[in-house]
C-alpha cells in the first residue's frame, strides 16, 4: 500500500465518527434546548462551551485530514491531533486567567469572569452527552460557589490538562520533524490513546485528592470548625455568578442552604435571568 492510500485510509475514520458526534450532541442543544441547554436562555442560538469549543478544534483539525492526502504532504498529517488538542488547551490556559467574557459561556452571562475550562466541560458533557439535563447545570454551579475546595480541584484539573496537552503538542512535533514518516505514523497515532489514559489517571487522581478535601471542609463546617451549618440553616448568599472578578464570593439575591454534593436544586424563573438556581437545599 502506498503512504498516500494509507494515510487516505487513515484519515477517513478520524473525521468520520467526529461527524455523528457533534451532530447528536447539536441536536440534542437545539431541539430539547430546555431540558439539556444552558441556564439562564432558552434561545438555541446559545450552544454550550464544549459545543463551540469542540467545533472550532473540529475545524482545524480536519485541515491537515484533508490536505495531506491531496498534496501528499505526509507529515503534516501526523500533526491532526495537536491541532485537535492544541486548540483546547490553548482555551483552557486562557480560562486560567479569568479573563471577562464577551459572550454567553454555557450558563455564564456575557461581562462575567470565565471559569476554568474544565467546569465548563464537565458541566456541558454531563447535562448534554449523559442527559443529567440543567438539574445538573444548577447543581454544579451551586457547589461551585459555596465551596472552595471544588473551585480549587476544578482549577488543578485545568492546570493539569494545559500542561498535558502542551507536552502532548511537544514531542508529537518532535517526532513529526526528526523521524521518518512511517515512524511518526505508528507513533502518532498510537500516542494520541497512551496520552489520553495518562490524562485520565492524572485526572482521577486530581479528582480523588480534591473532592476527599472538599468532603473534609464540609465536615468541619458542619462540626462548627468553618462556621456554623445546621439542617436549615444559612451558609451564605451566592448569586447569579456567584463570585466576584477575584473569585471571592459575593452576597447576591440566592440563597444557598446545605451541602450541595447531596442536594436537588429549585428553579424559579425571574424577568432578568430565567432559569436560574434560586434554593438550594439538603436533600431529604
Amino acid at each position: 500500500m502506498s503512504s498516500k492510500a494509507l494515510i487516505g485510509s487513515a484519515a477517513a475514520p478520524l473525521g468520520l465518527s467526529s461527524c455523528f458526534d457533534s451532530t447528536m450532541r447539536l441536536y440534542r442543544l437545539v431541539r430539547h434546548r430546555r431540558t439539556y441547554g444552558p441556564l439562564g436562555s432558552d434561545d438555541w442560538r446559545y450552544l454550550d462551551f464544549v459545543m463551540w469549543t469542540y467545533s472550532a478544534a473540529l475545524l482545524v483539525f480536519l485541515v491537515p485530514l484533508a490536505v495531506a492526502p491531496s498534496t501528499g504532504n505526509f507529515h503534516f498529517f501526523t500533526m491532526a491531533t495537536v491541532m485537535l488538542v492544541g486548540p483546547v488547551g490553548v482555551v483552557a490556559f486562557v480560562s486560567l486567567l479569568s479573563p471577562t467574557l464577551p459572550i454567553r459561556c454555557s450558563s455564564d452571562p456575557r461581562g462575567t469572569p470565565m471559569k476554568p475550562a474544565v467546569f465548563y466541560a464537565v458541566e456541558d458533557v454531563a447535562s448534554v452527552d449523559f442527559k443529567e439535563g440543567r438539574a445538573y447545570r444548577q447543581a454544579l454551579n451551586a457547589r461551585w460557589c459555596m465551596s472552595p475546595p471544588f473551585r480549587q480541584m476544578i482549577k488543578m484539573q485545568t492546570i493539569f490538562f494545559s500542561f498535558a496537552a502542551a507536552v502532548y503538542a511537544g514531542i508529537t512535533a518532535a517526532v513529526t520533524f526528526f523521524a521518518s514518516i512511517h515512524f511518526a505514523f505508528g507513533w502518532v497515532l498510537g500516542q494520541l490513546f497512551l496520552w489520553a489514559a495518562w490524562v485520565a489517571f492524572m485526572s482521577w487522581v486530581i479528582a480523588r485528592v480534591g473532592l476527599r478535601r472538599e468532603s473534609m471542609w464540609w465536615d468541619a463546617r458542619k462540626e462548627g470548625e468553618g462556621g456554623a451549618l445546621g439542617g436549615g440553616e444559612k451558609i451564605g448568599s451566592i448569586g447569579r455568578r456567584g463570585e466576584t472578578g477575584n473569585g471571592a464570593l459575593e452576597d447576591r439575591d440566592v440563597e444557598g442552604k446545605g451541602d450541595p454534593r447531596d442536594s436537588g436544586a429549585s428553579e424559579e424563573a425571574d424577568e432578568d435571568y430565567p432559569n436560574t438556581i434560586i434554593e438550594v437545599k439538603r436533600a431529604p
